[in-house]
């Protein structure tokens, strides 16, 4: 056995060598300690490489297996990757087919009316369109619908019914007592905002038809007009 100073020699000669030396004479010692083999001998060092290279490369299993008892070979199966969920288009509901509009029946207005057609209601056209066109557009269409009525059209308004009814119980008639008309009315008390723009309507409406004479802010009832003696009969 070597001593422990001689193995110290040989590990500072070892260290010394090997921080002296460089790749190429590294490789060359190497190669002088390997054993002669037919390739080295004839200098085919590449030859020696390649061969190293493909004995270590391994070939890899087409199918994972699994080693059972006994030496027997189980394959695993495939897992495949689950296929994407298949995404459903939402169908839009088909548009619903549009009702046909029932077509309203023609307005009723003065045009093409003759003399006779006011007359029966006691008026004189000529006065009657002057006072017709200088009234406000709401008292315009409350004129339109008495009118129509009065010639066989559909039922006068509930406003209109209850100023005619107010009008006629006290023979007179202003617009404070036409809105509390209004107001007061046992089936549907109308609000005074309500009250109060159909009462001011009303005081136009009525002297427009020959229905009351209008004195300042008041109006007094006219019991001969035709337009009255119809409400009176009918109600």
């Amino acid at each position: 056995m070597k001593g422990i100073d001689s193995l110290l020699d040989e590990l500072e000669t070892n260290a010394a060598e090997a921080a002296t030396s460089t790749p190429e004479s590294i490789v060359a010692k190497i190669e002088n300690e390997l054993p002669v083999t037919p390739a080295a001998a004839s200098g085919d060092m590449e030859q020696v490489i390649i061969d190293l290279e493909e004995s270590n490369t391994a070939t890899p299993p087409e199918k994972s297996t699994e080693i059972l008892a006994g030496g027997e070979e189980n394959i695993l199966p495939v897992i495949e990757e689950p296929a994407a969920p298949e995404v459903l288009e939402e169908k839009q509901p088909e548009p619903k087919p549009k009702k046909a509009s029932t077509p309203r029946g023609a307005r009723f207005t003065f045009d093409g009316k003759d003399d006779a057609f006011f007359e029966k209601a006691g008026l004189q056209r000529e006065d009657f369109m002057k006072c017709y066109n200088e009234a406000p557009v709401k008292a315009m269409d409350k004129i339109q619908n008495i009118m129509h009525w009065f010639s066989g059209g559909p039922d006068l308004s509930v406003y209109t019914r209850i100023s005619l009814h107010s009008l006629i119980a006290d023979k007179t008639a202003s617009s404070n007592s036409l809105k509390l008309a209004m107001m007061s009315y046992p089936e549907k008390p109308y609000p005074v905002g309500t009250a109060s723009t159909q009462a001011g309507q009303m005081m136009a409406v009525f002297p427009a038809l020959g229905i009351a004479e209008k004195d300042g802010k008041s109006l007094t009832l006219n019991a001969d007009s035709p337009i009255v003696k119809k409400f009176m009969a009918e109600e």
